[in-house]
């Protein structure tokens, strides 16, 4: 997400690498009813 408002809903998030979800460049980000399931990478947890 760059620059400006994002509505993010209802994904399913199981095999990112560093971020789920990310922003650059002072975006909005509103989140709601997302499923987040770190995967066993240890990067990935943070």
């Amino acid at each position: 997400c760059r620059h400006g408002y994002f509505h993010v809903v209802n994904n399913d998030y199981t095999h990112w690498e560093m971020y789920a979800i990310g922003g650059s460049a002072a975006p909005t980000i509103n989140s709601q009813g997302n499923r987040f399931l770190a995967p066993d990478n240890t990067f990935s947890k943070e």
